[in-house]
């Protein structure tokens, strides 16, 4: 791997570090923030400038001799983000560079954040000077607005290797599931490009699973919220420090079983775990539509229900023989007391809840939902949940409500009680 040493600290060596920002808007505000931050225990500090009321050199200068009093050896990052890129506020080329360089010449910060792609030859020559202050550079880019192509990712950090940074970093903003699956294989393919090492992010809900499962995106750190969180999607960091122990240490000669209702959030949870623990995720549905060659509808119109639930047993059965999987079942699976015994045999079954509301909200514009689609209603919802109940709590080890849409919170909540079921 792709390492850089800062004082006692290994970027790139295990598993990613954690950095929080301190974001106060004064002096007073912002030793306030950093005690807190210190007593967080983080890897790395990092002092967002930009918050700052009144950009006064002298003021910056006495501000990173403070910080720098405060947290000792911990690494600090000097970052001043543009409005452009998502910080708060404007500066002028000419300033941002003056800015840059007087936190460099301080000698007390280990790492400036220098916008590379978007400054250009700007940033190539404030880079060199940087380094000529015994300074290290992270050469950044932010897209507060898109996740750009795998293709366009990679080439903004080849691009940015080109003005020698010692670490590059590129944050984008998902606006579906997917995006996600485009930062993550971006980062891999460009990590095998460049010689150095990167850090990588996708923002907002549907990215925040990317700041725990930095093994899939090679980012060498990740940042958590102290005191406030620097950007969306940030987990605190006492929970981020706990889940990425959990899932480090879970079992992986047990199979992580997901039921419950339709639109539970059982294909999304799968997929979340399945990265933040490197497990490999199957989702049982479709593992039947790739063995039959056609779809659930298809199956249920031409063999109806009982049919399909003889193939659902047999499928269960093979992919049941292999453990360390995160197992998304069909909402119907565990109504058969067969099922239920193959899947207890070396699997922990999680029941995934949710109002129907909640339900109907998330499947309500889906046709392929055979048994919903003569009444797709919440009264119907209701009475097929009711009616499914009992069998779903009987075959559960573990109980988590899905109503709220932050995956990584449920994620949490599953390896934590698997991990307590487990003792």
């Amino acid at each position: 791997m792709k390492k850089i040493k800062v004082g006692n600290l290994v970027l790139g060596e295990g598993r990613a570090k954690i950095c929080v920002p301190v974001m106060g808007a004064n002096y007073d505000e912002i030793v306030t923030q950093t005690k807190h931050v210190v007593a967080l225990q983080p890897d790395v500090v990092e002092w967002r400038c930009d918050f700052l009321d009144d950009i006064d050199l002298d003021e910056v200068v006495r501000i990173i001799g403070k910080i720098r009093e405060l947290i000792g050896q911990i690494p600090l990052i000097f970052t001043f983000r543009t409005d452009a890129e998502g910080g708060n506020r404007h500066i002028s080329d000419r300033d941002y560079v003056e800015l840059n360089l007087t936190a460099a010449a301080t000698k007390k910060v280990d790492f400036v954040d220098v916008e590379a792609y978007s400054k250009g030859h700007l940033a190539n020559v404030l880079i060199s000077d940087i380094h000529n202050n015994n300074t290290l550079v992270i050469a950044s880019n932010h897209d507060f607005y898109k996740t750009p192509s795998v293709a366009i990712i990679e080439s903004i950090l080849v691009t940015m290797e080109k003005y020698n940074p010692d670490i590059c970093k590129i944050a984008v903003m998902p606006k579906e599931k997917n995006d996600v699956n485009i930062l993550i294989e971006a980062s891999r393919s460009a990590y095998d490009k460049l010689s150095v090492p990167i850090i990588s992010m996708s923002m907002g809900e549907y990215g925040s699973v990317t700041r725990v499962c930095t093994k899939l995106t090679k980012s060498c750190l990740t940042f958590a919220a102290g005191a406030q969180a620097s950007a969306p999607g940030q987990i605190s960091c006492d929970k981020l420090k706990e889940l990425m122990d959990l899932a480090d240490n879970v079992d992986r000669s047990n199979n992580i079983v997901l039921i419950g209702f339709m639109g539970t959030g059982k294909s999304t949870v799968s997929s979340a775990l399945s990265k933040i623990t490197g497990m490999n995720e199957v989702d049982v549905d479709k593992y039947i539509v790739e063995q039959q060659k056609r779809t659930i509808a298809q199956i249920f119109e031409e063999e109806g229900e009982q049919g399909f639930r003889t193939i659902e047993t047999e499928a269960l059965r093979e992919i049941q023989k292999s453990k360390g999987q995160i197992i998304s079942c069909g909402g119907g699976a565990v109504l058969k007391d067969e099922n239920v015994n193959i899947l207890k045999d070396g699997g922990i079954i999680v029941l995934l809840t949710a109002s129907p509301e909640i339900v109907f909200d998330r499947v309500k514009d889906n046709t392929d939902r055979p048994l919903l689609n003569k009444d797709m209603s919440i009264e119907h919802i209701k009475k097929l949940m009711e009616q499914r109940r009992e069998c779903y709590e009987a075959a559960a080890d573990i109980k988590t409500d899905t109503n709220h849409s932050d995956r990584v919170k449920t994620c949490y909540h599953i390896l934590k009680s698997v991990s307590m079921f487990e003792k």
